[in-house]
């Protein structure tokens, strides 16, 4: 079988957090700097690429920016579009994402599914004041560190997320305090600061 494209792709390692840059296979794209060929490659060869892989079903879009959210939704309609990012998930489910790629799910679930329906439901302000909540620990999805803070996250709830192996690096004492802080936060949310947005999904279910 000879496949239609083939790209070349170097994975690396970068304070712990592994990443994946493509070195080749995309071809000449056009623009003076590298930004400027990255905005090409987004607003023209994302969803040509779907068109052509029939086997990808969805796009985790990372980029943080909620447009971008709802020009996929147009352009890839038969292409499930998913939030990338936890400090931009209200935004991108206003947007039209069909879903979420979430760490603080991992940590609250039933606060983030929550916050899936009051947006489904068009109930924003219950949705905002659940969504500040969670916030904190959503913003800490965004760094370098984000697994450490999440297994952390879980440790602090007793839910038994464990050490991190190497290369990843452990939290400094300073880290765990932010964490500690953000898990605060999220937990008020089941403890009587929510009863908005329980009393709103309650009373459509």
């Amino acid at each position: 079988m000879r496949a239609a494209r083939v790209f070349a792709a170097v994975d690396s390692q970068t304070e712990g957090m592994p990443t994946r840059v493509i070195t080749g296979g995309l071809g000449s794209l056009p623009g003076e700097t590298m930004r400027e060929r990255r905005l090409y490659f987004e607003r023209h060869l994302d969803a040509e690429l779907v068109g052509e892989i029939p086997s990808i079903v969805a796009i985790k879009e990372c980029s943080g920016d909620a447009r971008r959210i709802a020009e996929l939704v147009s352009r890839c309609p038969n292409t499930s579009v998913l939030v990338g990012g936890d400090n931009w998930a209200l935004e991108g489910f206003c947007a039209g994402a069909a879903g979420w790629v979430s760490g603080v799910a991992n940590v609250f679930p039933a606060e983030c599914v929550k916050l899936w329906e009051l947006c489904q439901l068009g109930h924003v302000e219950p949705a905002r004041e659940l969504y500040q909540a969670l916030l904190p620990l959503g913003r800490l999805d965004m760094t370098p560190k984000l697994v450490q803070y999440f297994k952390a996250a879980l440790d602090e709830l007793s839910l038994g997320g464990g050490p991190c192996r190497p290369p990843r690096l452990s939290l400094t004492e300073a880290e765990r305090e932010i964490l500690r802080d953000a898990v605060a936060q999220g937990a008020r949310s089941r403890h009587g600061e929510g009863e908005t947005a329980r009393v709103a999904v309650g009373q459509d279910a």
